[in-house]
C-alpha cells in the first residue's frame, strides 16, 4: 500500500479519484434516493400548499419527525461502527468514506466529523507531494459538509412549516454551493439546491398570503362582533329610553319626555317617533301650564269674591277694646313717625303665603338634576301657592343647568330660597303672589322710611329717690341732704350696635347688595333705610321687639329702717305740746286748742334778743325745726 503511494503526484491523484468514486459509488444511489425524496416531498409540498385543507395536523408532523429522528440516528449508530471497524484494520480510505456518510445523514455529529478530519489527515500524510492537492480536497469536502448541513437544516425547517428558516438555510447552502462547486456529479450541487430554494420561495410567499388573509378575515370577525356587540348596547339603551319616556309622559312630566326626546335624537336623527314625541311634549306642557294658570286665576278670583262678601258683611258681634290704661300704654308704643310710612302693613294674603312657605315641610329633597323650571313647579304643587317667575329670571335660572340641591326635611320658604340663591334671583311676596325675580328688578322695588330710634339710643331716663343719712344723735341734717351724685346716663344701645343687629337679622347678605342703605342721624336718633317692603315690615318688628325688652327695664330701689321715740329729734325735729300739757287743769291728748304764734303778738312785735316773741319760744301744740344755722325754722301742727 505504502510503496503505490510513493510514486509519482499523478499516480496519487489517480488513486484519490479512484477512492472517491468508490465512495461515491457506495453513496451515490442513497442520496440519489435522498435528493429524488428531496424533490418528491418539495412537489408534494407546493401540491399540498394549494388548499389550507390538505396541511398536515400537528400530531402527525410529530410522529412523522419523530420516526425520521429515529431512523436516522440507527443509520449514522450503523455507519460509525463500520467506519471504526475499518480505521481499525487500517483501510484509511474505506474508513474516510464511513465517516463522510455519516456526517451527511447528521452534519453535527462530532464523532463524525472528527473521524473524518482524521482520515483525511492520515491520508494526506502519506506523501508529501500530495499536500497542495490535500488541502484543496480537504476544503472542497468542508464546503460540501457545510453545504449539506444548511441543506438539511432547510428541508427540516420546511417539512415542520418553518418556511422563513427553511428559505434562510437553503440560501445558505445554495450560497456555499454557488462559490464551492464539487466536480463529483454525485455530490449536492448548486441548480438543484436553487430549484428547491425557488420552490421554497414559492410556498413561503403563498403561505404569507394565507396567513394575510386569514389575518384580515379574523379582523373581519372582530369588527362585525365589536359591531354587533355595539348595535346591541345601542338597542338596549334606546330601550331604556324609550321605557323612562313612556312612564315621565303618564306621570305629565313634560320636560323630561322633552330631553328623553332629544337624547333618542341624538342616537338616531331619523327616528321620526321621537321626533313626534318631543312635538306632543310640547304640546302637552303649554297646554298644562295653560290649564294650570287658569285654575290659579280661578282660586284667586274665588278667594277675592269670597272676601269681598265678607267685607260687605255688616258686623254684628261685641267689638271689645282694652281699657283706656292699657290703650293709652298701647298707643304710646313705638317710634315717632317723621311721615307717614311708606311701607304699608303685610296684608292677610301675604301673610297666608308667607305661612304656607313656613308651614309646608318636605320630608326630602333631590334637586340634584333638575333644572329651575322644575323645582319651582314643585314648590308650587307642594306649598299650594302660586309662583311666578319673570322672564328675566327665568333666563337666569335656565343658564344654571341642573340645581344640584338636596335637602332633608326642609320648608318650602327654605328650599325656594337655597333655588333663588343657586341662580342668583330673589324673591318677593307681595298681594298673595310669590315673585322670583332678578336681583336688579327686586332692587326697582326698593323704597325708603325713616324710623326714629331716639328712645332706643339715648340715655335711659332715671328718678332717683332721697338719700335718707342718718347721724349720729343731737346733731343736726347736712347741707348736701338732697344732693345726688351725677352717673353718666345708661343706654339701651349705641347707633352702631343697633345698625349691625338690623343687617344681621333682617338680611345677613345687605352689603353684597348696593342698592341697600342704612344712613344713621345722630344727632336727631333718626334711621333713613332703603330696603323692599317687606324688608321694611321685618325692621319695624325688630324695633318694636326692642322697645318692649326696653321698657321692662325699671330699677326700683327701696330702703327699710327701724325707728325709735326719739328718732326725729336725733335729726333736729323738736316735737313740743302734743300731749297733756294742761298740768291736770284740761283734757289730756290733744293739748291746747290755742294757734301757733306764728308772727307774735299784735302790737308788741317780735320782741328782742332777750325776750323773743316769735316763733318757737312759745309753749304751743305743735312740732318745731331748725337746722341749726338759722337758715330753716319751721313748726308745724
Amino acid at each position: 500500500m505504502s510503496m503505490y503511494l510513493s510514486k509519482s503526484q499523478a499516480g496519487l491523484a489517480t488513486l484519490l479519484l479512484a477512492l472517491g468514486l468508490v465512495f461515491t459509488g457506495c453513496s451515490s444511489q442513497q442520496q440519489q434516493q435522498s435528493q429524488d425524496d428531496t424533490a418528491q416531498d418539495a412537489t408534494s409540498g407546493e401540491v399540498q400548499e394549494s388548499g389550507p385543507q390538505d396541511w398536515p395536523t400537528a400530531s402527525g408532523e410529530l410522529e412523522m419527525g419523530v420516526a425520521d429522528a429515529q431512523r436516522k440516528a440507527a443509520i449514522v449508530k450503523d455507519t460509525l461502527k463500520r467506519a471504526d471497524d475499518a480505521a481499525n484494520a487500517g483501510d484509511h480510505a474505506a474508513a474516510r468514506k464511513l465517516y463522510r456518510e455519516a456526517m451527511d445523514w447528521e452534519p453535527t455529529n462530532e464523532r463524525a466529523a472528527r473521524g473524518y478530519a482524521n482520515m483525511t489527515e492520515l491520508l494526506a500524510g502519506q506523501s508529501t507531494e500530495s499536500g497542495g492537492f490535500a488541502a484543496a480536497a480537504a476544503q472542497q469536502q468542508e464546503a460540501q459538509i457545510k453545504a449539506n448541513y444548511f441543506y438539511n437544516e432547510g428541508i427540516k425547517a420546511r417539512a415542520e412549516g418553518r418556511l422563513a428558516d427553511a428559505v434562510d438555510n437553503l440560501d445558505r447552502s445554495y450560497q456555499i454551493l454557488k462559490y464551492n462547486e464539487s466536480p463529483l456529479a454525485t455530490d449536492l450541487n448548486a441548480d438543484f439546491v436553487k430549484g428547491v430554494l425557488d420552490d421554497t420561495h414559492e410556498l413561503k410567499d403563498r403561505q404569507d398570503r394565507t396567513s394575510d388573509q386569514r389575518e384580515r378575515e379574523q379582523m373581519a370577525a372582530m369588527q362585525r362582533a365589536e359591531d354587533e356587540k355595539e348595535s346591541r348596547e345601542l338597542e338596549r339603551r334606546r330601550r331604556a329610553l324609550w321605557e323612562t319616556l313612556i312612564d315621565k309622559f303618564e306621570a305629565e312630566d313634560y320636560d323630561r319626555v322633552e330631553r328623553i326626546a332629544e337624547a333618542l335624537l341624538e342616537l338616531d336623527y331619523k327616528d321620526t317617533d321621537a321626533a313626534r314625541m318631543r312635538e306632543m311634549a310640547r304640546v302637552a306642557k303649554r297646554t298644562l301650564s295653560r290649564e294650570r294658570h287658569v285654575s290659579d286665576y280661578r282660586n284667586q278670583w274665588e278667594s277675592t269674591f269670597e272676601e269681598i262678601k265678607m267685607k260687605m258683611t255688616l258686623e254684628t258681634g261685641v267689638i271689645g277694646f282694652p281699657s283706656e290704661r292699657k290703650w293709652k300704654d298701647i298707643s304710646s308704643r313705638g317710634a315717632i313717625q317723621l311721615a307717614r310710612n311708606a311701607v304699608a302693613e303685610e296684608s292677610e294674603a301675604d301673610l297666608a303665603v308667607r305661612q304656607a312657605l313656613t308651614n309646608t315641610v318636605l320630608p326630602k329633597i333631590d334637586w340634584s338634576t333638575k333644572l329651575f323650571s322644575e323645582a319651582i313647579a314643585e314648590l308650587r304643587s307642594q306649598a299650594n301657592v302660586n309662583i311666578v317667575a319673570s322672564p328675566e329670571a327665568r333666563v337666569a335660572g335656565e343658564d344654571t343647568a341642573e340645581l344640584g340641591l338636596e335637602f332633608k326635611q326642609q320648608t318650602a320658604g327654605n328650599a325656594l330660597a337655597a333655588v333663588c340663591g343657586r341662580c342668583g334671583v330673589a324673591y318677593t311676596i307681595e298681594n298673595g303672589l310669590v315673585r322670583v325675580q332678578t336681583k336688579e328688578e327686586a332692587a326697582r322695588g326698593k323704597v325708603v322710611e325713616f324710623y326714629n330710634v331716639r328712645d332706643l339710643v339715648n340715655g335711659i331716663r332715671s328718678f332717683p329717690g332721697v338719700q335718707l343719712n342718718l347721724n349720729a344723735s343731737g346733731v343736726g341734717g347736712e347741707e348736701d341732704f338732697f344732693d345726688e351724685d351725677e352717673t353718666e346716663p345708661t343706654r339701651t344701645l349705641e347707633m352702631e350696635s343697633l345698625i349691625d343687629v338690623i343687617k344681621s337679622t333682617v338680611d345677613p347678605a345687605w352689603d353684597e347688595d348696593g342698592g341697600n342703605r342704612i344712613d344713621p342721624k345722630a344727632e336727631t336718633g333718626v334711621l333713613i333705610v332703603r330696603q323692599t317692603p317687606s324688608k321694611h315690615r321685618l325692621i319695624r318688628k325688630i324695633l318694636s321687639d326692642l322697645r318692649q325688652s326696653t321698657g321692662i327695664q325699671v330699677s326700683i330701689e327701696s330702703r327699710f329702717i327701724t325707728v325709735e321715740n326719739n328718732c326725729l329729734q336725733e335729726v333736729g325735729v323738736d316735737p313740743r305740746g302734743l300731749g297733756d300739757d294742761t298740768a291736770g287743769v284740761g283734757v289730756s291728748g290733744p293739748g291746747l286748742n290755742r294757734p301757733f304764734d306764728d308772727f307774735g303778738q299784735a302790737g308788741s312785735g317780735f320782741g328782742t334778743p332777750s325776750a323773743p316773741l316769735g316763733i318757737g319760744t312759745g309753749n304751743d301744740s305743735g312740732v318745731f325745726f331748725s337746722d341749726l344755722d338759722g337758715n330753716t325754722d319751721a313748726r308745724a301742727r
